[in-house]
């Protein structure tokens, strides 16, 4: 049998759409303005994590020249009116600025940053659906970890049944690591570890955190490196859910095989989790991605040797995402060379065994890398994806030799 389409009911339009065909890694241009949203006001401003509601709204929370800044846009990428009256939402937090969001099971969201008053310390904050403080939540809507003189980088945050989990990097000689947990209301939890903190430290190690991930009552599993005078590793740690360090599980670490040593984000899957390490940022710098099983292990069959290496790039990575197929993606920043002040999107897309996606072919020549320009400097610090199954990536936007930067998000196809 033959079909017979009669193009008399074609409008031009569907003609121009069927003319132009769309492969994954390319700019969505039904997202924003040709697959870009910019921020102009305020200024100086960036995201720094990306969330989806469950009406599929994206919410986006950063700094700004007005401190911690939130944004939430609609699926397409128009502002949010509903949202603080204008879609944006600001406020000062001693200078500090918001690391990453997660959303609660009423749709609230919860923001962690740094509060810069007397030094570095964690900072969580609740804020409504409307995009307002919710003063429920300690009274003031913010809570300010303060625990000692010692400055304390917040890292990571989770979310489990009852409890906010916060991850920081303390400036003790070593640094160490903790784990802080929060009630839902803002308080301390103090049946956890010892009044609500525990401390991750390796005897004449330096101990820096970069993520965590936790479920319902079940183990806590924080990665991060580890750094001494000879050299650093990536390394796995297990906490159990009431704050106690699982000593059988012990410290897991890894001997990356390229120059590769510091652990730069960490993506979950349905076996374990994807991990991505990497050093420097011209052109002697690597990437390398490893698949960590549960136990803590790496899994050799990925990749055919256990790591995939991408060796002397120009690229550094900020966040690993895992779609529902097990295929990885990796985004951040490309610096065209080791001098120029140009900075592009970077996405890479690997298959979920560990080898460079052809699919993933915005340009031809199938190396499985999307590189993102709109002609000014655009820097990735964020990423998510989509109930649409499309690659969100948030960061900053800057004029070639400006100062200003203004906070963006960038739609990118995965079909």
């Amino acid at each position: 049998k033959v079909l017979v389409v009669s193009l008399a009911l074609v409008v031009p339009s569907q003609l121009e759409a069927f003319a132009e065909s769309t492969f994954a890694g390319q700019v969505d241009k039904a997202f924003g303005i040709n697959g870009i949203v910019v921020l102009r006001s305020p200024t100086n401003g960036g995201f720094t994590d990306l969330v989806i509601q469950q009406d599929k709204r994206i919410v986006a929370v950063g700094g700004s020249d007005k401190g911690w800044s939130i944004a939430r846009f609609r699926r397409l990428g128009r502002e949010d009116a509903s949202f603080s009256g204008d879609g944006r939402y600001s406020f000062d937090v001693n200078n500090g600025a918001a690391f990453g969001a997660m959303l609660d099971a009423q749709d609230r969201i919860i923001v962690f940053g740094d509060d810069v008053a007397n030094g570095q310390h964690p900072a969580v904050a609740r804020i409504t659906p409307d995009g307002h403080l919710d003063h429920s939540f300690s009274g003031e809507g913010i809570v300010h970890l303060h625990k000692s003189s010692m400055n304390e980088h917040p890292d990571a945050m989770q979310l489990t049944k009852g409890r906010i989990l916060i991850a920081a990097t303390i400036s003790t000689t070593p640094l160490r690591g903790e784990v802080i947990a929060l009630n839902r209301d803002g308080t301390i939890d103090t049946h956890f570890g010892k009044n609500g903190r525990i401390l991750l430290r390796v005897p004449g190690t330096n101990v820096s955190l970069a993520d965590m991930f936790a479920k319902g009552s079940g183990p806590i599993t924080v990665f991060g490196t580890l750094t001494t005078p000879t050299g650093a590793q990536p390394f796995v740690q297990r906490v159990s859910s009431d704050g106690v360090v699982n000593e059988a599980f012990g410290v897991k670490t890894w001997d990356p095989t390229i120059n590769a040593d510091s652990l730069l984000a960490v993506g979950r899957n349905h076996d374990g989790w994807v991990a991505t390490t990497g050093a420097g940022y011209f052109d002697d710098a690597s990437i390398e991605v490893a698949r960590v099983k549960h136990n803590g292990t790496i899994d050799s069959t990925f990749a055919g040797d256990g790591f995939f290496d991408y060796p002397n790039t120009f690229d550094s990575v900020s966040h690993t995402l895992v779609q529902a197929n097990g295929r990885i993606l990796m985004t951040g920043t490309r610096r065209d060379t080791a001098f120029d002040a140009t900075n592009d999107l970077f996405v890479m897309r690997l298959t979920s065994d560990g080898l460079v996606d052809p699919d993933f072919n915005p340009d031809g020549d199938g190396d499985g890398i999307s590189i993102v320009d709109f002609g000014e400097h655009e820097v990735g610090d964020a990423a998510t994806i989509d109930a649409g199954h499309h690659l969100l990536i948030g960061g900053w936007q800057g004029d070639v030799g400006g100062t200003d930067q203004f906070a963006m998000v960038v739609r990118i196809l995965l079909h």
